[in-house]
């Protein structure tokens, strides 16, 4: 069972990837045969560990878009992790606690044009920005659980879900004066219905072709924001995965029993921009065994255009819980805590997979 150092981060941690029964109804039925990208496996590497340096509950894997590091931020020790893409520690930063530096539960990181990184911490509804060297530069307050982080030079992009009308779901951040502007707005059900957004304040954003692409646990639609604030809904067609159901608002409009909650739907984890200007969306379908989360991952590309989308190939889940996932250059990466055989702890790995569109079976994306 996932755990943290917060009861509000537990809860946030178990019910994102939470829902009711996937509703196939929602899935085009002439389209149950449709090719998806296809993953292949090309690395797999070790996280370095040490006994002062041990990855407890890792909640976040970024890629630094210059130094092509990886992040993980771990919310037991309240620290972040900075590996290269060989698997060798490289730093660690942070701490448990408040003062200058430190984390409550550090989340996504960015990296800024002059080194500098920005970290989401959670549990505080901020944005810490840390030199080089580690000391913090400043902190910015979000007004929300900054799930996923994006950036366009010195500008960040944060998925973040406000707690009030007219429901937010994203800002755009000036790095160097902490100003914020609200983007976007989450689709209606999110206003109906109270719980959903408790349940599912989860965001995903990423920059493509000069828009910003917003997701949703709780939706089955992405939202494209244009620059000037314009905005569209895409529906990402289902042929393999759940969806969740059309009815997701009025469910969670009264207090929904452990055994509905048990039987999770198929929600948006991860939104990566890769070089060749698509963008690989990753859906867990996940569903709890007594105290055990099991998933089951769906990978599948959205066109530079925002018009089709090949959907639906199998990511191959090892470990027990979610799994973390990034892309660096085109290829994404998905990290793991593994134990196999009569191993006492489990290991941190990240799996590197290529994602191809040969044989794609493009699809339009409903309106």
């Amino acid at each position: 069972m996932i755990s943290s150092p917060s009861g509000r981060l537990l809860a946030a941690l178990l019910i994102a990837v939470a829902a009711c029964s996937g509703d196939t109804s929602q899935r085009p039925k002439d389209h149950q045969a449709a090719q998806g990208p296809t993953l292949h496996l090309v690395d797999s590497v070790r996280l370095e560990e040490r006994p002062d340096a041990f990855i407890g509950m890792p909640i976040a894997l970024s890629v630094l878009e210059h130094s092509r590091q990886l992040v993980i931020g771990d919310a037991m020790s309240g620290r972040i992790f900075r590996f290269a893409s060989s698997g060798a520690l490289q730093t660690v930063q942070g701490g448990q606690g408040t003062g200058p530096g430190e984390f409550t539960a550090p989340g996504p990181a960015v990296e800024l044009p002059d080194g500098a990184i920005a970290v989401s911490d959670f549990a505080t509804d901020r944005l810490i920005l840390l030199e080089r060297d580690g000391k913090e530069r400043s902190r910015i307050g979000v007004a929300g659980l900054a799930f996923s982080l994006a950036t366009d030079g010195a500008t960040i992009y944060a998925g973040r879900l406000v707690r009030q009308a007219p429901w937010t779901a994203a800002i755009r951040l000036d790095a160097a004066t902490g100003v914020w502007t609200p983007l976007g707005v989450a689709p209606g059900p999110y206003g109906e219905a109270p719980q959903l957004r408790v349940a599912h304040p989860y965001v995903s954003v990423a920059r493509q072709a000069g828009a910003l692409l917003v997701g949703f646990t709780g939706a089955n639609q992405l939202v494209r924001v244009a620059d000037d604030g314009s905005a569209q809904e895409l529906l990402i067609p289902a042929v393999r995965r759940r969806l969740l159901p059309a009815d997701l608002a009025a469910r969670f409009s009264k207090p929904l029993p452990d055994s509905v909650i048990a039987e999770m739907a198929s929600v948006l984890t991860g939104l990566h921009p890769i070089p060749s200007g698509e963008v690989a969306t990753v859906h867990l379908d996940t569903r709890l065994r007594g105290r055990r989360l099991e998933a089951a991952g769906w990978v599948s590309l959205l066109d530079a255009a925002g018009k089709r989308a090949c959907v639906d190939a199998v990511l191959p889940v090892r470990g027990v819980g979610k799994p973390l996932t990034a892309v660096l250059h085109d290829t994404l990466l998905v990290m793991e805590q593994v134990a196999e055989g009569g191993e006492t702890a489990p290991r941190a790995m990240v799996y590197k997979y290529l994602v191809s569109r040969d044989g794609c079976d493009w699809q339009p994306l409903p309106r």
